[in-house]
């Protein structure tokens, strides 16, 4: 299968069970690129699972969850280094908000191969509301997102990676073809397009 990593926050000041040292991510991109992976598209990766389109060899999607600034300030530049590509889920109630990413830098981030993905308006547990304020958060994020970047939104992190039947069911109707949750486990053909496995690298 292919693995789809999950990053939140990477920096050196402000630690938590869902932060990275700058350092740490370094060596762990450099060791993917060392040994011969090849980070791919969300795109990429649907035309797999959909249509059995080829991948390159050793495989590997790099996520980011929430758009915490330092993923443009310390990520960013690391990828770059080793000319990878990864997905940015974006809380869209978040863009510009005090330690997450403004508009520019998503521009910024979008030109420099990190495609930016909904993370819902307000990254709240898409159980808990009616049907319709679940809707909402799903169409809302998606117009929102396009409106700023100018690129089609297909692809959802569900927040804290939870979801059921009916939440799947209303991100499809509203226009994503996949959607990821925090289960452990590699992407393969054959499982359910939303509800996909994710390895979360957490310290």
């Amino acid at each position: 299968g292919v693995p789809v990593l999950n990053y939140h926050q990477i920096n050196d000041e402000k630690h938590s069970a869902l932060t990275l040292h700058v350092d740490q991510f370094k060596e762990q991109m450099e060791y993917l690129h060392n040994h011969g992976y090849n980070t791919i598209t969300l795109n990429q990766l649907y035309d797999y699972l959909q249509n059995g389109s080829d991948l390159p060899e050793k495989p590997i999607v790099i996520t980011f969850d929430d758009g915490y600034v330092d993923n443009y300030e310390h990520a960013l530049p690391i990828l770059k280094e080793y000319n990878m590509k990864a997905t940015l889920f974006m809380i869209t109630s978040s863009i510009g908000e005090n330690r997450f990413v403004n508009v520019e830098q998503l521009k910024e981030m979008q030109a420099n191969g990190i495609d930016i993905q909904s993370h819902t308006v307000n990254h709240k547990d898409l159980r808990n509301m009616s049907l319709d304020q679940a809707r909402d958060e799903l169409i809302s994020s998606k117009a929102v997102l396009e409106d700023r970047m100018k690129h089609p939104v297909r692809y959802i992190a569900y927040p804290g990676g939870f979801a059921n039947k009916d939440v799947d069911k209303i991100s499809e109707e509203s226009g994503y073809r996949m959607a990821f949750t925090v289960q452990a486990g590699n992407v393969e053909p054959g499982q359910d397009l939303f509800n996909l496995p994710r390895q979360a690298v957490f310290f």
